[in-house]
């Protein structure tokens, strides 16, 4: 009787399991709102692919420093019939807020953050092409060197601060260049851009951010002023009115003491109305000839050094 009744026991146990094992379960659809390809076309012979994380919502892109990438140009695969808000843009290297936004085919979302990746040399090593660095306002912060192993400027940044007053310039970066120095292997040569007008003379530390590293040169630089220098450009004017002129490019004006013109064999004086480090504003005097004069010179002087003369056309008009 025991027997019978442990054979009953086991079969409807098996009944069970034979039962569990049939019953369907049914799962949630995956949506079709992913992006399945993410790579950078806009490389020679190669493309990079992006990590596509499904989770997190998140693209990577590692980006390696030998390819001197300003921006990259993505090309974007998705699931079958989803969307992608917006066109495939170029992407700035330094972005770092860059999102996608796509959308399947049953009106689910889904948001994409972009994080792009600098793999970048081990160190920055830079010094100064003379054993004195100069510069002066409104010019090139050159004479660089180092193992910089890259010439995109994306990444470049330029600090200068006084080594008197503490004080923080930033030098334009549009400007700025990185070329392979031929006669050396493994170097660069650096010009960090223009030095802003405004900088005052006196020895500043020099701080370049590169490709995640930065660096104080060891030697400060000296910024001095150059005698200032007028741009040739004709000018136009009335009687009892002014005229201004603009420094040449890498020149500012600093301690303006006059202005003369000599017309028809007499010398005027312009006096100044206003001036700055990047503009001169002078007034034609009321009894200024009417007239046309081709190559007048004009005789600025500026503080201690020597006179200058530029030779412009001036025509002024009757008031």
């Amino acid at each position: 009787m025991k027997t019978k009744y442990t054979l009953f026991f086991i079969s409807l146990i098996a009944a069970f399991i034979f039962s569990a094992c049939k019953k369907t379960v049914d799962y949630a659809p995956i949506p079709q709102n992913r992006i399945s390809t993410y790579k950078v076309i806009n490389l020679r012979d190669t493309v990079i692919y992006g990590a596509i994380d499904n989770i997190e919502n998140t693209i990577t892109v590692y980006i390696p420093y030998y390819y001197a990438l300003d921006v990259i140009q993505p090309e974007i695969i998705l699931d079958q019939g989803a969307l992608l808000s917006g066109e495939t843009a170029p992407v700035a290297v330094s972005e770092k807020d860059h999102t996608y936004t796509v959308t399947g085919t049953d009106g689910s979302m889904r948001v994409y953050s972009l994080e792009i990746v600098q793999q970048n040399p081990p160190s920055l090593n830079l010094y100064w092409a003379t054993g004195n660095p100069e510069a002066s306002p409104n010019a090139s912060l050159g004479g660089l060197r180092g193992n910089l192993q890259s010439t995109s400027i994306a990444s470049l940044d330029a600090t200068l601060v006084s080594k008197k007053s503490g004080q923080v310039f930033k030098t334009d970066l549009s400007t700025a260049n990185i070329n392979p120095n031929n006669t050396t292997e493994d170097s660069y040569i650096l010009s960090a851009g223009t030095l802003p007008a405004s900088i005052d003379s006196g020895y500043y530390d020099v701080k370049i951010s590169f490709l995640g590293h930065q660096v104080t040169l060891e030697k400060p630089v000296h910024i001095v002023y150059k005698s200032p220098q007028v741009a040739l450009q004709g000018k136009t004017g009335v009687q009892g009115g002014t005229i201004s002129f603009a420094p040449s490019p890498g020149y500012v004006f600093v301690d303006l003491k006059s202005v003369r013109v000599t017309v028809q064999g007499t010398t005027y004086d312009l006096p100044v109305d206003n001036f700055d480090r990047l503009q001169i504003t002078v007034k034609i005097p009321e009894n200024f000839p009417a007239g046309s004069f081709s190559s007048s010179p004009f005789v600025f002087q500026f503080g201690n050094w020597a006179a200058s003369t530029r030779r412009m056309s001036l025509t002024v008009t009757a008031r």
